[in-house]
């Protein structure tokens, strides 16, 4: 079974930051309607776009995670319930009859391949209008010398609504020199009468450099135009937590393709 499909019903209590979201509603203002969101899960991001005034369409992968979106999104104004569609498919192999303006990908690419990271830009090449924009975000990622092993807490709060307190744990183990890290995530529900109920998860994350990720951008026909280290725009440096990258559809002509080259090389 799927990882979210199993903590779908939870989803909402643990990840429900929101200090993101003002970036990508600045985006939305750059870009303009339509927007295509990939891994929309349960629509945290997906409605907030939507309510700066454009068409969204999310896209995800998982059944019980677009379901409770569904839910989520009944309580908003009908104005808003109509700009918003959402859509069952896969993230790295989509097609979507329609043309966007940008697609947003907000911390999603952990999840791919390096047999699956072409198909899904291609993916997205294939959805975006001419001059179109993506919108990436991962984790700023530097190759650990040495093995890693590291268990902590993420997050621990009582929801008297539902008569428990809720405990995320991660687990992380790396080998040194790789860009692979296993990733096992324990979600346990504690109740008054100290009965606790516990999901387990697990997956491996392909993690990736600045250089790399550009690199692999140009070499699939996009541009770099800005990378951020934060969702405050601040500027990336090597101690950033994110590498954010707003990128464009490279012209295709050889001597534009030359130009990105050399754009891309003196970043």
């Amino acid at each position: 079974m799927f990882e979210y499909d199993v903590l779908a019903k939870y989803f909402d209590l643990y990840f429900n930051h929101t200090n993101d979201i003002p970036f990508w509603r600045d985006m939305v203002k750059r870009f303009g309607s339509p927007i295509l969101e990939l891994s929309c899960g349960t629509g945290r991001l997906t409605f907030p776009i939507a309510e700066a005034g454009v068409f969204v369409t999310g896209i995800d992968i998982s059944n019980p995670m677009l379901k409770r979106a569904k839910e989520k999104l009944k309580k908003y104004p009908q104005a808003i319930q109509q700009r918003v569609t959402l859509v069952k498919g896969s993230t790295i192999s989509f097609s979507v009859n329609k043309k966007f303006k940008a697609v947003f990908c907000p911390e999603a690419f952990w999840a791919v391949s390096d047999e699956e990271e072409i198909s899904m830009l291609n993916s997205i090449k294939n959805s975006l209008l001419p001059n179109g924009h993506l919108v990436m975000s991962i984790s700023n990622f530097h190759e650990h010398p040495e093995d890693i092993k590291t268990h902590h807490l993420k997050t621990f709060r009582h929801y008297a609504e539902f008569g428990f307190t809720l405990v995320r744990q991660c687990y992380v183990e790396g080998k040194g020199g790789s860009n692979l890290e296993r990733i096992i995530h324990f979600l346990d529900r504690v109740y008054p009468n100290g009965t606790v109920k516990r999901i387990v998860t697990e997956r491996i994350e392909r993690q990736r450099t600045k250089d790399e990720l550009l690199g692999l951008l140009w070499s699939n026909g996009f541009q770099v135009r800005d990378i951020y280290g934060e969702y405050d725009m601040t500027k990336w440096t090597e101690d950033s937590k994110w590498i954010i990258v707003v990128a464009q559809l490279a012209p295709g002509s050889f001597i534009d393709r030359l130009k990105n080259t050399i754009n891309n090389w003196l970043r």
